[in-house]
């Protein structure tokens, strides 16, 4: 980045701090609609308002069944395309495994050792064969996810998770066709036969939305510092909330609603 282009860059991000900044000194309220509150509240955190990754996630999990069952866990990388997450996944402790079901970006092209392919939607797996599924920005492709959410309940076992990451406010991707509300992504999982466990927000919609206009109207990506679970507005809404004399649930409710696309664990019941 040049000289002039990075002084843009920083006035851009100024900018932004300084708006959003204001709106928070002249606020005194924090309205939190009674839905939400009542049928996602329980599962945002009730103590730490730390930004929580599918990475810490898988690495909490990996530890707990390793502790509890004296062996490594198996995951399902669900949509895993060329394999993005398998690192990830396999340095939190996981025994990996891909599939990637036909018709969804990345699918085609020669086979690759380790991801089978899907048709329609059903997995080729027996019942209870997996430790866990992870998921990362693959609902929002797929035709059916009611469909493709009660088979990845079939192929786990009691007591594993489905987990990753699903667009709420964040509506730019290729071939995108849904996005899930908290409630929605309830819905989806006590319709699946699971249970979600865990809601918590990725960035903000502010920052991506600026990230999005900058990037259409220059071809750049000058502004993808800000897309940071731990930026400024982190930040802006937790001194909020602690001002407000609020308490842990209802800042990370009000980071909730402003944020483009949210991180979770659901499990299958024992």
């Amino acid at each position: 980045m040049d000289g002039i282009a990075a002084e843009k860059n920083q006035e851009i991000m100024a900018g932004l701090t300084a708006l959003l900044q204001r709106l928070f000194q002249d606020g005194h309220e924090l309205v939190i609609d009674g839905s939400l509150r009542q049928e996602i509240g329980p599962f945002v955190s009730q103590t730490s308002t730390d930004p929580v990754s599918p990475e810490q996630l898988a690495v909490r999990f990996c530890d707990s069944h390793r502790a509890l069952h004296d062996e490594i866990p198996s995951v399902l990388d669900y949509g895993c395309g060329s394999g993005i997450y398998r690192g990830m996944l396999e340095n939190a402790g996981f025994v990996w495994r891909g599939v990637q079901p036909a018709g969804l970006p990345g699918s085609g092209g020669d086979p690759q050792p380790e991801v089978d392919a899907c048709e329609d939607l059903r997995l080729p797996y027996d019942d209870a064969s997996f430790d866990a599924v992870f998921a990362f920005q693959i609902f929002c492709y797929l035709r059916d996810p009611d469909l493709a959410l009660s088979e990845i309940a079939r192929v786990l076992k009691p007591n594993g998770i489905v987990f990753g990451a699903a667009g709420y406010l964040e509506q730019v991707h290729d071939h995108s066709l849904y996005n899930l509300t908290p409630l929605g992504l309830k819905a989806a999982a006590v319709k699946a036969g699971l249970r979600l466990e865990e809601i918590h927000a990725a960035y903000d919609v502010f920052s991506w939305m600026f990230h999005r206009l900058r990037a259409i109207t220059t071809a750049r990506n000058d502004l993808q510092d800000l897309i940071r679970r731990d930026n400024f507005f982190h930040d802006l809404c937790v001194e909020y909330g602690l001002r407000l004399g609020r308490p842990v649930a209802d800042i990370n409710l009000l980071k909730l609603t402003l944020c483009p696309h949210i991180t979770f664990l659901i499990r299958k019941p024992g």
